[in-house]
């Protein structure tokens, strides 16, 4: 029994099954193909026509009017999209929130670099804290550390350093006994570990001192181990 293919129109016999409607696969793929597409086309259409029609907004980009393909549609192509969003990635220049400085800033609360305060580097107040704690906790006042500190005339009681040697740290270390509470003065941070580690005992002390003079640092030329 001859038939004509519903594709191509092309004229096919028993070769292929009784109820075929292609005279091959591939014309059986594009048949297929093509009435997806329409029924597709044909339920667009059914929904278009039950949805409100969407009034033509301007795009965010280059400002054209087009008519929204859905509801959250802000671009009328994807190059505008595209240019949108990566010109919104680049530094732009907005007045600074502080003191009014045009400033190359990302999107969010521009504030230059003269206004913006690193929490990090920012640590006067926390400084006070710490000192006001330690001063407390050692039951002296600032009066007496400021004439403590006076006596030792303004550096740690040990090594003489005029400065507490940690970073950010604006206050000298309070050494007191360990045995009885009792504070014995102000020492910078090196010379507060270090008497620390040995203990606090005078005698370790006096070891490790005897032991570093009798070991001179100066160090003898290296013997050559061949002879000329």
């Amino acid at each position: 029994m001859e038939r004509s293919c519903e594709w191509c129109g092309k004229v096919f016999g028993a070769e292929r099954r009784w109820d075929a409607k292609t005279c091959s696969v591939e014309c059986s793929v594009h048949r297929h193909n093509e009435r997806q597409r329409a029924s597709q086309a044909v339920l667009y259409e059914q929904r278009k026509q039950l949805r409100a029609p969407s009034p033509d907004i301007a795009c965010q980009h280059c400002g054209v009017t087009f008519a929204p393909y859905r509801a959250s549609s802000k671009f009328c192509s994807r190059r505008c999209q595209w240019n949108f969003k990566t010109r919104a990635k680049r530094p732009r220049f907005r007045p600074c929130s502080k003191c009014g400085v045009d400033t190359p800033t990302r999107p969010g609360v521009p504030v230059c670099d003269d206004c913006k305060v690193d929490a990090r580097r920012d640590t006067s107040k926390t400084q006070a804290k710490e000192r006001a704690r330690t001063l407390r906790a050692y039951g002296i006042t600032e009066d007496e550390y400021d004439g403590m500190l006076a006596q030792q005339q303004g550096g740690c009681a040990i090594c003489g350093r005029p400065d507490p040697g940690r970073h950010l740290q604006t206050f000298f270390s309070i050494d007191h006994c360990h045995t009885s509470g009792a504070v014995r003065g102000l020492l910078c941070h090196p010379c507060n570990l270090g008497i620390g580690y040995l203990q606090d005992n005078p005698e370790i002390m006096r070891a490790a001192a005897d032991y570093v003079a009798a070991r001179s640092p100066i160090r003898e030329a290296p013997q050559c181990l061949y002879s000329v």
